[in-house]
């Protein structure tokens, strides 16, 4: 089992076996702010701090049987062998875990609702900019330091691209927040990935949540039997060559449709799976994007890497 997951079973077991989803992950986030290196990363979001591996990590431990089959987070009660401790995930954690998660029993263990979510938003209001409850649980004054972590609107068009290669989906999606992106197209020729939130599905549906667009243009992609036996730079630069060549030659609909974009949602990001970008073909391709859009005499338009 990955530690992580042992760190949630052992965290549930302190808060008596059973949370709902708001309050757990607002627990999970106090819990592994404490860590040294966070088990879990988080994003604010409607209602309040999320993270999408955790839920995904609760479904896992669902089918193998350490959760019951319920909306919440609920502890299967296995029989113990005998002689085991009577908190078996926690007995299991390093010893730096147990002394976290020690702290975070003392400190909040006993916290539901909204004392719970007062106390987040409170301690980390960054996580309450995106919530739709937090005026239910803060002062004005809680309210404010709140509006103060909002990023100030950011002017005129702006073309970024955006590799996930390496990162946890909650940093990707944090990355795109950070730069107020209204628009996120896909340009993988298959949007399907074995990291969790990746594939084209679920990353629509979380940036739904996030008030992202998600635009797929299979077209501007490049082949997966292309890119096999990529060793060298001169490798990589022979295929986007012909990508240049071909591909940004015979798809022009599509690259007026991202200048649309720039023109009408001002902040549009170019996603992909290689983390540099020198390695990817989004470069080749936003670089076309920013000519065209220059040509066309438009506003200037910057374009970085994210």
């Amino acid at each position: 089992m990955f530690h992580r997951r042992r760190l949630v079973l052992a965290l549930l077991e302190t808060l008596g076996g059973e949370a709902n989803l708001r309050d757990f992950q607002m627990h999970a986030l106090l819990l592994t702010r404490g860590q040294s290196r966070p088990s879990y990363d988080f994003i604010p979001y409607r209602w309040g701090c999320h993270s999408f591996t955790l839920e995904a990590d609760r479904k896992t431990l669902i089918r193998h049987g350490w959760l019951r089959d319920r909306p919440d987070w609920v502890l299967d009660n296995k029989p113990l062998p005998a002689g085991q401790a009577s908190n078996p995930h926690s007995a299991l954690l390093t010893s730096d875990d147990q002394a976290t998660l020690e702290l975070h029993t003392q400190r909040w263990g006993t916290l539901r609702g909204g004392q719970l979510a007062r106390e987040v938003y409170t301690r980390y209001p960054f996580f309450a900019t995106r919530s739709e409850v937090a005026d239910q649980h803060l002062s004005r004054t809680g309210l404010l330091k709140v509006h103060e972590c909002i990023p100030v609107p950011m002017p005129g068009p702006a073309l970024f691209t955006i590799g996930y290669q390496g990162k946890s989906f909650e940093n990707y999606l944090q990355q795109l927040i950070n730069s107020q992106v209204n628009v996120l197209c896909d340009v993988r020729r298959n949007p399907t990935s074995r990291k969790m939130g990746f594939s084209g599905g679920p990353m629509r549906r979380a940036l739904n949540g996030l008030e992202i667009e998600y635009r797929h243009f299979p077209r501007l992609g490049i082949a997966s039997d292309a890119r096999r036996n990529l060793q060298t730079p001169s490798d990589y630069e022979q295929l986007f060559a012909e990508y240049r060549q071909t591909t940004l030659q015979t798809n022009e609909t599509d690259l007026r449709a991202i200048i649309q974009l720039l023109t009408q949602r001002k902040r549009v990001a170019l996603t992909c799976f290689e983390l540099e970008p020198h390695q990817c073909h989004r470069s080749s391709l936003a670089k076309a994007i920013v000519g065209r859009f220059m040509c066309q005499g438009l506003q200037s338009l910057t374009c970085d890497d994210l």
